[in-house]
C-alpha cells in the first residue's frame, strides 16, 4: 500500500487577517504560530507517519518560486516532498495537488496546513480506517444544539435539527486514489461547490467513513483560534526529566531481549521476567519522572504471576499509569552496556518498536550502545547494562 498526502496550503485567509491583531500580509499557512509557520506544524506530522510515502505542498501561485526549493529540501532523504501552485477554489487546488501524486500510489490523504494540532498518529488512524473501506475522514460529533433558519436572508428559527447524526468534517481525509480521480471527473462535467473531498465523494455514490479523533483538531480560521492554538502549545505545560538504570547477568539457556527484539545471542539476561534491561530502564525512567516509584513496586519478583512476563507488558502497564495522571513521553535517550553481540544491525529495529509501544516518533528515541573494553562484568561478557533518561510532558489546561 502506497499512501500520498496533498498538504492544502493555499488559502489566502481574509478572516484570519481580519480578526487578528497582527497586521501581517501574509497567507493563512504561513502565519506564525509560536514562531513556526503554521503549515510546518502539519508538514512535520506528515513527515512522521509512516504509511505517507510522497507529500505534495500546494501553495499559492505567488509564493510557489519563492519557497519551492526550501521547501522541497525540508524533505531531506525522509521522504519526497514536491510543491506545487494551487488555484482560486480549494477544490480546484486539490486537484492540482492530486495531478503532482505518483501513479503508483493507491491512496491519497489531504490536509488542510490550518489545522496545526494534528499529530502522526491520528494521521495514520485514519489512513487504516480508509484501508479499510475505501475512505475516511476526521470528524467530530456535534455537542450544541443546531438551528435552521428560515428561508432568504431571515434569522428566525425555522427549525431545530436532530444533532445525533451531524457531525463536523475535518481533515486529513483519506480515499482511494481512483475514487477521488473519479469524483473529479463527475466534479468537471457538473461542477457544484464541494468543500472537501467527502463531499465529491458523495456526488458520486462512494461510501465515507467517520473518524473520530481523540485529540483537539482545531482549525485556524480567525485572530481568536489563533490565540488558542498558541495557548495549547505554549500553555501551562509541566515538564520532568526521568532516570532508570537496570543490568542482569548474562547466561546461556536464555533467549536475549532487548527493546522488545529478540537479539540473536548464545546467551541471555538471567531475571524473573524475560530480563529486558532497555524496556526496564525505560520504564523506571517514566515512573520516576512522574513520581511514581519504580517497576518493582507494580511487578515483585516474588509474585509467581509475573514469572517470564514481557517486559513490553511492564512498559505498557507504566505508561497507562503515567497516561492516566496527565503525563506523555516526549522523548528518549538511553545507552546500552555490552560487550557483544554489536546492535548497529537492530537498532532501527528497536527504535522502530519503541515508537510503537511510546506513542512518538522514532526521530525522537535514541540509542547508543557501549563497550567495556573488556574491563569489569560486562567487558567480560557476563552482564548487560543499560541506563535510559526520558522527558515527559503533562498539559495542564
Amino acid at each position: 500500500m502506497k499512501a500520498s498526502a496533498i498538504l492544502a496550503a493555499a488559502g489566502v485567509g481574509l478572516r484570519l487577517k481580519e480578526t487578528s491583531s497582527r497586521p501581517l500580509n501574509l497567507p493563512k499557512a504561513f502565519w506564525p504560530l509560536s514562531g513556526t509557520p503554521l503549515l510546518l506544524y502539519s508538514l512535520k506530522a506528515l513527515l512522521e507517519s509512516p504509511s505517507i510515502s510522497e507529500i505534495v505542498i500546494v501553495l499559492p501561485q505567488e509564493f510557489t518560486d519563492q519557497l519551492k526549493t526550501e521547501l522541497e529540501r525540508v524533505g531531506n532523504g525522509i521522504k519526497k516532498v514536491i510543491v506545487v501552485s494551487g488555484k482560486a477554489s480549494r477544490t480546484l487546488s486539490v486537484y492540482e495537488g492530486l495531478k503532482a501524486v505518483s501513479h503508483s500510489s493507491d491512496y491519497v490523504l489531504v490536509h488542510d496546513a490550518a489545522r496545526p494540532m494534528i499529530r502522526f498518529q491520528e494521521i495514520e488512524q485514519v489512513i487504516q480506517e480508509a484501508i479499510r473501506s475505501g475512505a475516511a475522514i476526521a470528524a467530530k460529533p456535534i455537542a450544541s444544539t443546531v438551528k435552521e433558519s428560515g428561508s432568504g436572508e431571515s434569522n428566525r428559527v425555522y427549525r431545530t435539527v436532530p444533532r445525533n447524526r451531524l457531525w463536523k468534517a475535518e481533515t486529513p481525509q483519506v480515499v482511494r486514489k481512483v475514487w477521488l480521480e473519479e469524483a473529479y471527473r463527475s466534479f468537471f462535467k457538473n461542477p457544484f461547490e464541494a468543500t472537501d473531498e467527502a463531499a465529491l465523494l458523495e456526488s458520486i455514490r462512494r461510501p465515507v467513513e467517520l473518524v473520530k479523533l481523540d485529540r483537539s483538531n482545531l482549525k485556524i480560521t480567525t485572530g481568536q483560534d489563533l490565540e488558542i492554538a498558541e495557548k495549547m502549545l505554549n500553555g501551562n505545560t509541566q515538564f520532568r526529566i526521568g532516570h532508570g538504570s537496570d543490568i542482569h547477568r548474562l547466561v546461556k539457556g536464555r533467549p536475549f531481549i532487548l527493546g522488545g527484539e529478540k537479539i540473536k545471542c548464545k546467551v541471555g539476561p538471567l531475571g524473573h521476567s524475560d530480563g529486558d534491561v532497555l524496556l526496564h530502564a525505560i520504564s523506571d525512567a517514566i515512573l520516576g519522572a512522574v513520581g511514581m516509584g519504580d517497576i518493582g513496586e507494580y511487578f515483585s519478583d516474588k509474585n509467581k504471576r509475573f514469572k517470564n512476563i514481557s517486559s513490553l507488558k511492564i512498559l505498557s502497564k507504566v505508561l497507562e499509569l503515567a497516561r492516566e495522571n496527565g503525563w506523555q513521553v516526549e522523548n528518549v535517550d538511553c545507552t546500552v552496556h555490552l560487550e557483544k553481540p554489536r546492535l548497529g544491525d537492530y537498532k532501527l529495529k528497536i527504535r522502530k518498536r519503541l515508537s510503537s509501544e511510546l506513542g512518538i516518533a522514532s526521530s525522537c528515541i535514541n540509542i547508543k550502545a557501549k563497550t567495556q573494553e573488556g574491563l569489569g562484568v560486562i567487558g567480560s561478557g557476563e552482564a548487560v547494562a543499560c541506563e535510559a533518561t526520558v522527558l515527559m510532558k503533562k498539559k495542564v489546561l
